[in-house]
């Protein structure tokens, strides 16, 4: 069916044009879909059973920020951090969420100048003890901490610097959180760390532990986590600066967000 258009009369001819042309080619005319890879770590990404769409606050944070500049987004993943970060190199995916500022990553990654939030290292510790922060490694000299396994082997100052004078007892497999908070739980370690202030937290709620923990802030210095875009995709100059734009529009509150996850699974 031909479409039919009643104009007034004076109304300007190249507006007549724009509104033709937006209705000829619909949603797709101002509509761009992208390729967003990502990495499991709740409540930031993850996957609810059943579901093949990620959720999370990083997911609800890009989608809204997407949404301000007109893009359709298309999660692609999860991928293990390594696999990921060859898939941005490549430009197969055009960027991604909650990555930290690294050089080596920063050869092939254009990074937003706004940060996600700044993530915060903790130890997750039974409620039942007695210390209420940390101030140096005496506070926790000779404690048992349970990690998850890195390729490079470092976490946060406190414990690289001092690693002889704690034991580290790392996990290599996915449910490395699970696993070091049932054995927290039991007392077969002191602590649990972890690099960002809301994973473990969420992990805990899940598992319905959360009231017999308590967070203690590591005193050292927090990781501002970004939006990055490949710079190996065409439009990664174009994504930067609409997204700079948008993040400083909007003004979204990633850590009420990541909270909110916490407090859903909690009341489950």
């Amino acid at each position: 069916m031909a479409h039919k258009f009643n104009f007034p009369k004076k109304y300007p001819w190249h507006l007549i044009i724009l509104h033709i042309f937006f209705l000829l080619m619909g949603k797709s005319a101002f509509s761009e879909t992208i390729k967003i890879g990502y990495f499991i770590l709740p409540p930031h990404q993850y996957i609810v059973n059943g579901q093949s769409k990620p959720t999370g606050a990083a997911i609800r944070y890009f989608e809204t920020v997407a949404s301000k500049v007109g893009n359709t987004v298309e999660w692609i993943g999860p991928f293990p951090l390594l696999r990921l970060g060859e898939k941005l190199k490549s430009g197969e995916v055009d960027g991604t969420v909650g990555f930290n500022k690294f050089p080596e990553l920063e050869r092939f990654l254009q990074y937003t100048r706004t940060p996600m939030f700044f993530a915060r290292p903790i130890l997750v510790v039974r409620k039942d003890n007695s210390l209420k922060q940390i101030d140096s490694i005496d506070d926790i000299k000779g404690w048992r901490i349970g990690i998850i396994s890195t390729i490079s082997g470092t976490y946060t100052p406190l414990i690289d610097n001092h690693s002889d004078k704690i034991a580290l007892e790392p996990l290599g497999h996915g449910a490395w959180a699970e696993s070091n908070i049932k054995k927290l739980i039991h007392g077969r370690v002191d602590a649990v760390f972890e690099r960002n202030q809301f994973t473990l937290p969420f992990i805990a709620a899940k598992m319905k532990v959360n009231t017999q923990i308590k967070i203690l802030y590591v005193p050292d210095p927090p990781t501002p986590m970004y939006v990055a875009f490949s710079k190996a995709s065409k439009r990664h100059p174009m994504l930067t600066k609409k997204y700079n734009t948008a993040i400083a529009e909007l003004n979204l509150n990633y850590e009420q967000m990541a909270q909110k996850e916490i407090d859903k699974i909690a009341n489950k």
